[in-house]
């Protein structure tokens, strides 16, 4: 049995920074062709796809405070999310 782990950084599209990029993206030539999705959205591709054993950290609660912050659990203040899981293939 072999295990993958995945662990993907994305902008919340449904977070404050979220909502901000993708109201100006078109005029922003860092991600004006960018995707912007929710955790939720990319958990539930991630479970289509078979990963299991979700863990999320986020950071960036305040965007406006320029002071370096740690990590948290879960996804529900952060405007970045990092997400990690598993997969078996036998």
């Amino acid at each position: 049995m072999k295990l993958v782990l995945v662990q993907r950084g994305l902008i919340d599209r449904n977070s404050e920074l979220g909502k901000k990029y993708e109201q100006r993206k078109s005029i922003n030539k860092f991600y004006k062709d960018a995707h912007f999705h929710s955790t939720e959205e990319n958990t539930g591709l991630l479970t289509n796809a078979g990963f299991h054993s979700f863990t999320y950290w986020q950071t960036l609660t305040n965007p406006a405070d320029k002071d370096t912050e740690q990590p948290i659990p879960r996804f529900d203040k952060g405007n970045f999310v990092v997400i990690k899981a598993n997969k078996e293939y036998k």
